[in-house]
C-alpha cells in the first residue's frame, strides 16, 4: 500500500464520517500524559504543573479520559535526531545544495545555485552552533563515514515503534513543548559554553517527533511569570484531525 492511498483513504473516511472539521467533542478520548516529557533535567517544576493541569482539564472540563503513560525511548529523542541532523542535515546543506538527494520531488536550481554560492563565498557568516554541526559531521563522515547516521535511524525505527504501540491504546499524547520558560537574552557575544546550551536547551521533547513524523502541535498552556507555557500535542499518523480538535476543546475550556 502506498502513502498516497493511505492518505486518500484517509481523506475519504473523515468526508464521510462528518469529522473532516474540528468540533472540540472529546469525550471519552483517550489521552495520555507522556512521562518521559516531564522532570527533565532542564525541566521548570511551574511548567510540568501548568501542561499537567491543562491536559487534567481536558478529562474534567471536556470528558476525556486521561492517564499518564510511558514510551521509554522518548528521552533518547534528543539524541537520536542530533545524530540524524548533524550528519544527513550537514549533508543536505553542503552536499545536496540545501535540497538533499533522493527526493522524488520539485528541485529549484535556481535557489541550489545561489545557496551554493552563498555557502562558498559567505560561510564564515554560520552561526557557531553550525559551524561545530558542520566539524562534527565532517569528523564523522571522513572517519565513520555513514554508520552513525544509520544507527540512528535505525534506533528512530524502533522510537517510532514505541510510539505507534501507545497510540495504538490512546488517541494522542501530551507533554511540554518546551520544558522550561523562555531564558534571558544572553549577553552580546555569550562565551561559547553558553552559546551552545542555549542553542539546544529546547529540544528534548520536539526531537523525538522530528525523527518519527508523527503530527504534533504546540498550544499556549497559559502564562507563568509573564511568559507564555506551551503543551504539545502528539497524535497517530496520518491523524492531524484528532490532534486539531483535542487543542480545539482545550482552547474552549482555556478561554472559558
Amino acid at each position: 500500500m502506498t502513502l498516497s492511498t493511505v492518505v486518500a483513504e484517509k481523506l475519504e473516511a473523515l468526508w464521510y464520517s462528518g469529522t473532516w472539521f474540528s468540533n472540540g467533542k472529546i469525550e471519552n478520548l483517550k489521552i495520555g500524559i507522556l512521562k518521559e516529557g516531564f522532570g527533565l533535567k532542564n525541566s521548570e517544576a511551574d511548567v510540568d504543573k501548568m501542561v499537567r493541569d491543562a491536559a487534567e482539564q481536558l478529562g474534567t472540563a471536556g470528558g476525556a479520559i486521561v492517564e499518564e503513560v510511558s514510551v521509554p525511548m522518548h528521552s533518547d529523542g534528543v539524541r537520536i535526531f542530533g545524530a540524524i541532523l548533524h550528519i544527513g542535515g550537514d549533508r543536505m546543506m553542503f552536499g545536496g545544495a540545501g535540497a538533499g538527494t533522493s527526493a522524488r520531488m520539485y528541485y529549484d536550481t535556481t535557489l541550489q545555485g545561489a545557496f551554493s554560492r552563498g555557502l562558498k563565498c559567505h560561510s564564515n557568516d554560520l552561526s557557531k552552533r553550525e559551524k561545530l554541526i558542520r566539524l562534527i559531521a565532517k569528523y564523522l563522515h571522513e572517519d565513520y563515514h555513514s554508520i552513525f547516521y544509520g544507527k540512528a535511524q535505525n534506533l528512530g525505527r524502533e522510537l517510532c515503534k514505541e510510539y505507534d504501540a501507545v497510540l495504538e491504546k490512546y488517541d494522542v499524547l501530551i507533554l511540554p513543548t518546551i520544558p522550561k520558560k523562555a531564558p534571558v537574552f544572553p549577553q552580546e557575544n555569550p562565551p561559547l559554553k553558553e552559546y551552545l546550551a542555549r542553542a539546544s536547551e529546547s529540544a528534548p521533547n520536539t526531537s523525538a517527533t522530528n525523527v518519527t513524523g508523527h503530527p504534533a502541535l504546540s498550544i499556549n498552556a497559559g502564562f507563568s511569570e509573564g511568559l507564555p507555557v506551551g503543551m504539545m500535542i502528539v497524535g497517530r499518523k496520518f491523524d492531524e484531525i484528532t490532534v486539531l480538535n483535542v487543542a480545539y476543546a482545550y482552547e474552549k475550556i482555556r478561554d472559558a
